[in-house]
């Protein structure tokens, strides 16, 4: 961009003239963790087209296993629905077939242009970050509440399974992350997995994450975002337009089944969510 001042509005009289460079990334470009991380929540879009097509077929997928065909998020008050709920998602994105593509060097830290949803529907193709995005916008859809957690080279997506949220918007502590998910208030999961040529198990997703949280690991971990606590704060997902298409039929989530929930504890009284019905 080339700016030039003149006295009198005479060109023949320049007083200054100066030339820069503007650099304007897309609106689909996150900035990563150098530049306000927290603004990552706005990439997770529950309301999208793809992404209500998918929870579509998780409620068919539920009533076909005879736990009814909603996905109703807390409401009953026990860690069992939501883990259902996931693992009917984890068969459902399994089933598109997506393919996978590497994120470029250093994108936890420099940011990357993402995949939003609808690019991932139309293009079949998303890297580690954009699937994470993709899982975290039908989780809370399906009124969960998910986190995203990044590592050098790796994104990964989480929910809680009750109704509660990390106290800090972003946190780069792993060990917080290990005793959520080992005290079973929290369930994380590998979602680059989703494109593998032969079928993963929700169960085997959850393992390959406990791996990359590891205290060996630890210095690979950048940090965590918590999905509710950035909409608390008003980060609101992006507005953007999407063309409705023919929707993929994913009835037949491929080979894979829903697998049996592993024992969980009850919530407890004080843990419980109270929904008032108008």
């Amino acid at each position: 961009m080339k700016l030039v001042l003149y006295a009198n509005s005479e060109p023949a009289s320049e007083l200054v003239v100066e030339e820069f460079a503007i650099d304007v990334p897309p609106a689909s470009f996150w900035g990563g963790e150098t530049r306000q991380p927290e603004l990552l929540a706005a990439f997770v879009k529950p309301n999208g087209i793809y992404v209500e097509s998918l929870v579509k077929q998780v409620t068919k997928l539920l009533e076909s296993a005879g736990h009814g065909r909603s996905a109703g998020g807390y409401q009953l008050n026990t860690r069992e629905k939501p883990y259902l709920m996931a693992a009917c998602l984890w068969n459902v994105i399994f089933s598109q077939r997506l393919a996978y593509v590497s994120p470029p060097p250093g994108f936890a830290r420099n940011g990357q242009r993402v995949r939003l949803p609808a690019d991932i529907s139309t293009s079949g193709m998303a890297a580690c970050l954009d699937s994470s995005l993709l899982f975290a916008s039908c989780l809370e859809l399906m009124g969960l509440n998910p986190v995203i957690a990044l590592t050098e080279e790796d994104a990964f997506v989480g929910f809680w399974l009750r109704d509660d949220c990390v106290p800090l918007l972003t946190c780069d502590d792993p060990m917080d992350l290990r005793k959520r998910v080992d005290s079973r208030d929290m369930v994380l999961f590998e979602s680059t997995l989703i494109t593998n040529d032969s079928p993963v198990t929700f169960e085997e997703t959850k393992a390959a994450v406990r791996e990359l949280i590891n205290e060996d690991k630890e210095k690979d971990f950048v940090f965590v975002l918590d999905v509710s606590q950035a909409r608390a704060k008003k980060i609101k997902p992006l507005s953007t337009i999407e063309i409705r298409t023919e929707e993929a039929d994913g009835s037949a989530p491929g080979p894979l089944l829903i697998p049996p929930v592993p024992p969980l504890p009850p919530v407890r009284p004080d843990e419980k969510t109270i929904y008032q019905h108008f």
